[in-house]
């Protein structure tokens, strides 16, 4: 798989996740952007406008390769916090932390039910 493939996978799995409560259309947008400034030798740079993972603006990258590869890294590490934040929920709903209520638990187990095994993927670099 390449790193476009890679990148598409979680933006696909990405969406699936934030559509199921919090959506906004700048969640599930994600660029890589060439830019030409000051006469210097272009650069490429990763960016993204959202809600529940916040706004990101990567490093300058010399090559279209490297940004996409940090791009993926910001996508899988909003990923996984996201997990981590549904297993932390999970968790207190079950030990009856909180005012958590059926209606809680049933939106935090959809989301289980979405990423559940997504870290099991293996991408190539």
């Amino acid at each position: 798989m390449n790193i476009e493939e890679e990148i598409l996978y979680l933006t696909k799995l990405w969406y699936r996740y934030v559509g199921l409560d919090h959506h906004k259309d700048r969640d599930c947008h994600f660029y890589v952007q060439k830019s030409w400034s000051y006469g210097d030798k272009p650069y490429y740079q990763c960016h993204h406008y959202g809600y529940v993972s916040s706004d990101f603006e990567g490093t300058k990258c010399d090559t279209l390769e490297e940004a996409q590869q940090e791009l993926r890294d910001f996508i899988y590490l909003g990923i996984h916090k996201e997990y981590q934040w549904l297993l932390r929920t999970m968790d207190q709903i079950n030990n009856k932390e909180d005012d958590w209520d059926e209606e809680d638990r049933e939106e935090r187990q959809a989301g289980l039910d979405v990423l559940t095994g997504w870290d099991n993927y293996r991408f190539t670099s």
